[in-house]
């Protein structure tokens, strides 16, 4: 049974809003859906206390430093107030996220998931140029068997938002502003403005490289959709009735759901 929605595309393009607003509507139209997102930003974190607890903090920096500074394990983070450098961070968070899709029950309930993807635009010699949030990343954890693949069985449809940089760098900014609750991120309700320089680690998009890996895997290009994000109201719209196209939620006066198979 395919009832796994995912949203993923680079950092801050509109993936917590938009799951966010498809789990009100999904709410009143009595959708079956899980209470939590599985989110790749709590498996963030999990990664820095990782890295605390066994590297010393060999692999991440906090504020005010340059270069990842080797410190006291016992210390946590704090405010998240790090960025990661080096790709033991982002293969530790990857490992998690899709160890846990792999686990999602086979029952009609629909689980959301988010995830960031994409290149970053650093040189050599830059404590982040080491990091790899990319999709090929990704697709080589799943094809070398790193990562759990098994969840493609259950994939209902990949909504990619397409942006700007320039639109996503705006947008951090407004998090930076106005963070989220230590629980909404952990809950996967909201995702925390992350210190600006790291907005380069997912600059240029090569969802392209996952979207072939799936279609490979027996997901049918009609359940992946890329939906340009302008930061209007018409994107929510347009993710909702690639959904609808799917028979995932029917018009009002219809069958609230139709059996996902």
């Amino acid at each position: 049974m395919r009832n796994i929605i995912i949203a993923t595309g680079p950092i801050a393009d509109g993936k917590t809003t938009l799951i966010g607003r498809l789990r009100q509507e999904f709410a009143r139209r009595k959708i079956p859906q899980s209470l939590d997102v599985i989110s790749d930003g709590a498996f963030l974190l999990e990664a820095i206390k990782w890295d605390h607890k066994h590297h010393r903090g060999a692999h991440h920096m906090h504020e005010g430093q340059s270069i990842p500074v080797v410190h006291d394990h016992s210390e946590e983070p704090k405010n998240y107030d790090f960025v990661a450098a080096g790709a033991e961070i982002q293969t530790f968070m990857f490992k998690n996220f899709f160890s846990q899709l792999a686990n999602v029950r086979d029952t009609p309930t629909i689980v959301f998931a988010e995830l960031a993807g994409g290149g970053g635009e650093f040189f050599p010699g830059n404590p982040l140029a080491a990091n790899d949030y990319s999709y090929r990343h990704m697709v080589d954890g799943l094809t070398s068997g790193v990562f759990e693949k098994e969840w493609i069985h259950h994939l209902f449809m990949v909504i990619h938002p397409s942006s700007e940089f320039s639109d996503r760098v705006r947008w951090n900014k407004d998090r930076l502003v106005h963070p989220p609750s230590d629980e909404d991120i952990s809950a996967g309700r909201a995702s925390w403005g992350v210190p600006e320089v790291v907005m380069g680690n997912t600059k240029h998009d090569d969802f392209d490289v996952f979207q072939q890996y799936l279609e490979s895997h027996g997901v049918h290009r009609s359940r992946i959709e890329t939906i340009t994000n302008g930061g209007n109201a018409e994107f929510f719209g347009q993710a909702m009735a690639a959904l609808e196209r799917q028979g995932i939620g029917l018009p009002e006066g219809q069958s609230s759901r139709k059996e996902i198979r």
